[in-house]
């Protein structure tokens, strides 16, 4: 689990938030990170898969870019209006 997140996660998702992704770079991304965590707990199940990440505190990938994504934009708006404020 360790290097999951350490090593896997981070790669997946480095710098995320910044890109317009699609339904499906999404699909492509979780998808990636679905057979390496498939591989991991040893089973193709989809419930015995969601309750091993459940169990281990491993959040949904759709949700942390989401997240990401939320927290990103919170963090350039204030930038923005600074910017803004420099020529009105």
């Amino acid at each position: 689990m360790h290097s999951l997140n350490s090593i896997c996660l981070p790669m997946l998702t480095y710098a995320i938030e910044v890109l317009d992704l699609s339904k499906s770079d999404l699909n492509c991304i979780n998808f990636t990170f679905g057979k390496a965590l498939y591989k991991i707990f040893k089973t193709s199940d989809v419930s015995i898969l969601d309750y091993c990440m459940h169990i281990y505190g491993i959040p949904k990938l759709i949700d942390m870019v989401n997240f990401r994504k939320d927290k990103f934009l919170k963090s350039i708006k204030p930038l923005r209006h600074a910017y803004l404020q420099l020529f009105y």
